[in-house]
């Protein structure tokens, strides 16, 4: 399902949602800028592109002038600290879209979600409202298992961001965090995040932890973020975690999952994702918003 194992530099296109994607490979301090821009406008002339969204590195101090700064239509969609990391320093998403690819965003504000039922949880309360249910680490994909997320998946969307047949679950990259949960022999929930590591200017490794496919199909704003729980215990084992969401933003419930999962949102991406739900007449590209886990800060 997840196809990377390394973010990548030059970006890369991504036909399905039509958007180049990428990892600045240096830190961008003030002389660094101006070619960052430059490359994203560059990639942005690809005729089928309509989006283009690469993630950097910046310290405080940078960030917060191209923030202030008129970039010809790139923006700072999110962005989050790493200071635990690197001091002084934010990875940010710097994004430029096509005038027909808009946001969608016009929902109910994160406020507004978070006075319903997403105070923070604590492990144990989750897994005391969770007994019927049990979850489980998938260190190795069998035919069988790969077969039952597919289904799942299949159950809840016509079209995904990524491929979701048995096949390209099987392939997955060594080093993904792949939990399920089942009640008695159901598959009721699955939770996995995407791994992705490298160094920074050739020389600080950075692994990153990208809660980006979840699925449910009850219960799940409760066995969500006991899986969340799951998932951070091991990623903080690896070099440098740096753990993070990136959660549809019309479903009010996946909110609610990362708040109480103990995430901080830190902004939105515009209509960055291809979705068609079932049920719905057409797919349409979807705003996602970024969470983080602040408990890595130092």
């Amino acid at each position: 399902m997840a196809q990377r194992q390394a973010l990548v530099w030059p970006p890369v296109y991504d036909e399905k949602n039509r958007r180049i994607k990428g990892f600045y490979p240096w830190i961008v301090r003030n002389k660094k800028v101006g070619p960052l821009l430059d490359s994203i406008r560059e990639q942005s002339s690809h005729p089928e592109v309509t989006r283009v969204s690469i993630r950097a590195v910046i310290p405080m101090a940078v960030l917060v002038q191209m923030v202030n700064r008129n970039m010809g239509g790139i923006h700072i969609e999110a962005a989050f600290p790493i200071s635990h990391i690197i001091s002084g320093c934010w990875v940010a998403y710097l994004s430029y879209n096509k005038p027909q690819r808009a946001s969608n965003e016009g929902l109910r504000s994160i406020v507004s979600i978070s006075r319903k039922r997403s105070d923070p949880m604590a492990r144990e309360e989750l897994e005391r409202q969770t007994t019927q249910y049990k979850i489980m680490q998938i260190k190795e994909m069998n035919d069988e298992t790969a077969e039952k997320f597919s289904v799942l998946f299949a159950s809840m969307f016509d079209v995904y961001p990524v491929d979701i047949n048995p096949s390209a679950i099987r392939e997955m990259p060594q080093g993904h965090i792949v939990m399920a949960a089942y009640e008695g022999e159901e598959l009721t929930a699955v939770f996995m995040a995407d791994r992705a590591s490298f160094n920074l200017e050739y020389r600080t490794p950075l692994t990153f932890f990208d809660f980006v496919n979840v699925v449910s199909k009850k219960d799940g704003l409760l066995l969500v973020p006991l899986m969340a729980r799951h998932v951070v215990e091991i990623a903080n084992q690896d070099i440098n975690p740096i753990i993070y969401a990136e959660a549809r933003a019309d479903v009010p419930g996946l909110q609610i999952c990362c708040i109480r999962a103990g995430m901080q949102n830190c902004g939105t991406l515009a209509a960055s994702s291809l979705f068609k739900d079932k049920g719905d007449d057409q797919a349409a590209f979807r705003d996602t918003k970024v969470w983080f886990i602040p408990n890595f800060i130092s």
